[in-house]
C-alpha cells in the first residue's frame, strides 16, 4: 500500500514539474548524464513541452554531450512538429533480426557471428589529410601521380570477418525522418548509392584513402576508382537496404564512404 501511494506521488509530482518546465537541449543533457535510459527520454521528450534548437550547430553539441541517435530523433522530431509515433502492434526488437527495428546505421550480417549475427560498424572519422609523392612528380614534371589522402587511426578495424562475400544491412531511419527533411538521415546519407565501398591502404599504424591525384596529364578529386569495389543493393522496406558485394573481397581493410559526410563505416576481412 505505501509503495503504491508513493509511485502515485511521484507520478504526481512530474506532472506538476512537466507542466511548469519546458524541456529543451540543456535538459535533456542532464537527463543523458544522470544516466536515464533512452526509452524513458524519448518518452519524457514524447509526453512534455519543449524548446529545443535543432539547428546543426545544436545537433552537434548533443552529439558531443553524448546523446545517442535515439534521442536525437526524438528531439528533431518535437522540434518540427512532427507526431511521436503510436504503437499499434507489438514490434519486433530482436537484435539479430535483419527486420527488426535498429538504430540509423550500417550492420555487418553474419550468421555465425559469436557475438550476434547483427553487428553495428562504428562510423569512424578522418582525421588529418597528406599529401604523398610530391617529390616523385616533381622529379619526373608531372609524369607521376602525387596523391592527396585522408588518415584514419588505427591499423585495423575492429570488425573482422573471414568471408570474402559478406551482407549489410542500411538503416537510414527514414520513418523517422522529420517531416521538413524527409531524406534526413542524421549523420547518414539517404541510400546506398551515396556510398562507395572503399579498399584503404594500411601504412603504419593507420589506414589510408586517397582522396585526390594530379600529374602533368590532369587532375582528379574523391575517391579513386582503382580503391573501389562494386556493390549490389535491394530495398527491404522505406529507410531499410539490403547491401551484398559484387565479387569476393580479398583480405584488407575496408569502408563504407560517404564523401559528403565525412564518415567511413569500416571493416576488415581475414582470409
Amino acid at each position: 500500500m505505501r509503495k503504491s501511494f508513493l509511485a502515485l506521488l511521484f507520478v504526481a509530482l512530474c506532472s506538476v514539474l512537466t507542466a511548469q518546465q519546458a524541456l529543451n537541449n540543456d535538459s535533456v543533457i542532464k537527463l543523458v548524464k544522470a544516466g536515464l535510459s533512452d526509452d524513458l527520454i524519448v518518452s519524457t521528450i514524447n509526453a512534455s513541452p519543449g524548446t529545443y534548437d535543432t539547428s546543426a550547430n545544436g545537433l552537434i553539441a548533443l552529439k558531443g554531450a553524448g546523446v545517442s541517435d535515439k534521442v536525437v530523433t526524438a528531439i528533431v522530431l518535437r522540434g518540427s512538429g512532427a507526431a511521436p509515433a503510436t504503437a499499434s502492434a507489438p514490434s519486433n526488437s530482436n537484435p539479430d533480426d535483419p527486420s527488426a527495428d535498429h538504430d540509423p546505421g550500417i550492420y555487418l550480417y553474419d550468421p555465425s557471428g559469436a557475438k550476434g549475427k547483427m553487428v553495428a560498424l562504428d562510423p569512424s572519422s578522418f582525421q588529418q589529410s597528406k599529401t604523398s609523392g610530391v617529390m616523385a612528380s616533381a622529379f619526373t614534371y608531372g609524369i607521376k601521380k602525387a596523391k592527396v589522402k585522408s588518415v584514419i587511426q588505427g591499423a585495423a578495424a575492429p570488425v573482422r570477418i573471414k568471408s570474402g562475400s559478406p551482407v549489410f544491412y542500411f538503416y537510414f531511419g527514414a520513418q523517422n525522418a522529420p517531416a521538413n527533411n524527409p531524406n534526413m538521415a542524421y549523420g547518414m546519407a539517404s541510400t546506398p548509392k551515396d556510398y562507395s565501398l572503399v579498399r584503404l591502404t594500411v601504412n603504419g599504424a593507420s589506414r589510408e584513402m586517397t582522396i585526390g591525384s594530379a600529374s602533368i596529364w590532369g587532375a582528379s578529386s574523391g575517391t579513386q576508382d582503382a580503391d573501389k569495389s562494386s556493390f549490389n543493393y535491394e530495398k527491404v522496406r522505406p529507410g531499410v537496404y539490403k547491401v551484398t558485394i559484387a565479387a569476393p573481397l580479398p583480405a584488407g581493410e575496408y569502408g563504407f564512404n560517404a564523401a559528403a559526410w565525412g564518415r567511413l563505416y569500416d571493416f576488415g576481412v581475414d582470409q
